[in-house]
């Protein structure tokens, strides 16, 4: 069934790229995050290159993986999460929360640019030439699983959790966040500090989204074998 989950997120990643419409030439707004170089696809691109539009849909799958899970909770270092178990290739990563943006780290889909993330639950993103602030304009029609709107006090949210948690590939480099800022629902603001590490941003951008309002009455420290709130859908991406 987890299995299943995740490959519906790669459906939901190609239906969630940007589209016309989800971007702002203004102010410095760009469709994506590039630290080193020129993004290589432009604003309203449809796919990456190695996607077929063309390819026939449906059928079923099967992967084997050798081992056990003990907890459905991936984020942090208590119990054995599915992404834990022997052969399980990077898959706890993806397997609950998507990011606001896609392209870099364990979430990669088109593996052919370095340093760049195009958007996801943000439809647009701006960063100054210091580095120090980071802003992500969200989509409007972003959804958990459940339907409650992605806002960017969900994003503030994932990241104090985040932060709290041992694990490396979450949490390095987020103490050099100042502050978060969520002026509106759909806009938020990172202050990071001077000096900080180049790629800051770009792990900021791919960090998972998770929903405030599925672990504000629950422990996030702990094991559950409770199924979680699941990934994000982008139902409309033309809001």
């Amino acid at each position: 069934m987890i299995l299943h989950r995740f490959f519906l997120s790669v459906l939901y990643l190609i239906a969630c790229l940007p589209c016309q419409g989800d971007t702002s030439p203004n102010e410095g707004w760009q469709h994506a995050l590039s630290l080193n170089a020129s993004p290589k696809h432009p604003a309203h691109f449809q796919y990456f290159d190695q996607v077929n539009p063309e390819a026939p849909k449906g059928g079923h799958l099967r992967l084997g993986v050798h081992g056990t899970f003990d907890t459905l909770n991936p984020y942090i270092n208590k119990g054995t999460p599915p992404s834990k178990a022997l052969w399980a290739k990077h898959y706890g990563f993806l397997e609950l929360n998507e990011p606001l943006m896609v392209g870099y780290g364990l979430y990669a889909p088109s593996f052919d640019e370095l340093d760049t993330c195009y958007g996801l639950i943000a439809k647009a993103v701006k960063l100054n030439p210091e580095r120090t602030r980071l802003e992500f304009r969200l989509r409007q029609s972003a959804r958990f699983h459940d339907g409650h709107p992605i806002t960017s006090q969900d994003v503030a949210f994932s990241v104090k959790q985040l932060t709290s948690t041992p694990i490396a590939q979450f949490n390095v480099g987020l103490d050099r966040i100042e502050r978060v800022e969520t002026p509106t629902p759909h806009h938020v603001i990172f202050h990071i500090k001077p000096d900080s590490a180049q790629n800051l941003p770009l792990i900021l951008a791919t960090l998972p989204v998770l929903p405030e309002h599925y672990w504000r009455h629950r422990d996030f420290n702990k094991t559950t074998l409770e199924p979680p709130l699941l990934r994000t859908f982008c139902a409309s991406l033309c809001p």
